[in-house]
């Protein structure tokens, strides 16, 4: 399935090729080269979906539109959404994180939301986009959202280990 859009905003197009829920090939590039290459990628797997999408990112809350920086270190975030938290208080917290990006000098890229019916499924894939994209930071909006996946032991400290990525603590005040 190929799904196009052509950016109004942004001279760059992000083409993604899934499987399933996940990215498999990530390119960024101009607005010709990524159509010629989106339809080439679906006609070389055509089982997976390849979407074509403005390199536009949306900032929660605030229906604003800025361009995607790609020449800063990209920034993960996770967040676990408790029981009694609402659509709006997570998006308070996407956009909390994304000035936090912003303030840091990061481009901000995907925010890892776990639930609790499929936990720990978003930390995984939060461990595997780490490796993937040679992630060197993390940021979360405060040390519990880590701490609520294990009792045992201490999460952050074991997610720097095992990825060699620091987890830091989304805090806008200096």
């Amino acid at each position: 399935m190929l799904t196009h859009q052509v950016p109004e905003r942004s001279s760059n197009c992000r083409v993604l090729v899934w499987f399933g829920a996940s990215i498999v090939v990530e390119r960024c590039l101009g607005p010709a080269e990524a159509v010629e290459y989106s339809v080439g990628m679906a006609r070389r797997y055509p089982s997976l979906r390849v979407t074509n999408q403005p390199a536009i990112a949306v900032v929660p809350g605030r229906g604003a539109l800025s361009d995607v920086d790609y020449t800063r270190p990209l920034l993960l975030g996770y967040v676990l959404k408790h029981l009694l938290m609402t659509d709006g208080e997570l998006a308070d917290v996407r956009a909390q994180l994304e000035e936090f990006a912003k303030l840091e000098g990061f481009a901000m890229g995907t925010i890892y939301v776990e639930v609790t019916e499929t936990s720990p499924a978003a930390f995984g894939a939060l461990i595997e986009a780490v490796n993937r994209y040679e992630v060197t930071t993390v940021v979360i909006p405060g040390r519990l959202h880590f701490a609520a996946l294990a009792v045992t032991h201490d999460v952050k400290d074991t997610f720097e280990r095992a990825t060699g990525a620091r987890g830091v603590i989304a805090s806008l005040n200096p």
